[in-house]
């Protein structure tokens, strides 16, 4: 055996490290772009569940009757047989 069919395992090897190489920096590339992308969803995410949150609480108010005591305590006169 010739000591160029020796290395060719050790050449294709090589080449093959070189490819997955380059395959995990473009893996790599994608995922912080994906990650970044997530981060940008998770910020408008949260802003809307605070403008929902801030809806529901003035459409809660909004329920309410003005004068609350006054229906709270209109409720608890006895009725009349």
């Amino acid at each position: 055996m010739s000591i160029d069919e020796r290395d060719m395992p050790m050449h294709f090897l090589i080449g093959r490290l070189e490819e997955v190489m380059a395959d995990l920096n473009i893996l790599k590339d994608a995922q912080l772009r994906m990650n970044a992308q997530v981060e940008k969803l998770t910020k408008v995410v949260f802003g809307l569940t605070q403008q929902i949150n801030e809806v529901m609480s003035k459409l809660e108010q909004d329920e309410k009757p003005e004068n609350e005591d006054i229906f709270l305590s209109s409720k608890s006169f006895p009725k009349n047989k």
